[in-house]
């Protein structure tokens, strides 16, 4: 509530990146249990209701374990943020981005239209 008190003061929030949590080994949270789906889920769909329909949300698409990425979407994912065809994520690189073609198949099956993002490399918004 305070990222949404803070846009409709300033309106400077671009995006707001929901990402569900990966347990890695050699940190300290490497024995923490990873959210499921539905818990992702959950947590886009307050964001989207917090936040309104105006803000981006953003939701990495490489992070769980299948291709079907409409549960994101129904929830309030209207972007993925830098999917690049080029470079690993940074953040996960053990958790490749989905190919492109995969990605907008994906996108088209859950009734949206991937497009490029040419500011700073490859995004992809779904719109």
């Amino acid at each position: 509530m305070a990222i949404r008190d803070l846009h409709r003061r300033h309106g400077h929030i671009q995006e707001v990146i929901v990402q569900n949590f990966r347990a890695k080994p050699g940190t300290l949270m490497a024995g923490h249990a990873e959210p499921s789906l539905e818990d992702h889920v959950w947590a886009i769909a307050a964001a989207r209701l917090i936040l309104g329909p105006e803000m981006t949300i953003q939701a990495p698409p490489n992070l769980h374990e299948r291709v079907d990425l409409a549960p994101l979407i129904r929830a309030g994912v209207n972007d993925w943020g830098g999917v690049s065809p080029v470079t690993p994520d940074h953040v996960n690189p053990e958790a490749p981005w989905p190919h492109l073609e995969v990605l907008e198949t994906a996108t088209r099956d859950a009734g949206r239209t991937l497009a490029q993002r040419l500011a700073i490399g490859l995004g992809c918004d779904v719109a």
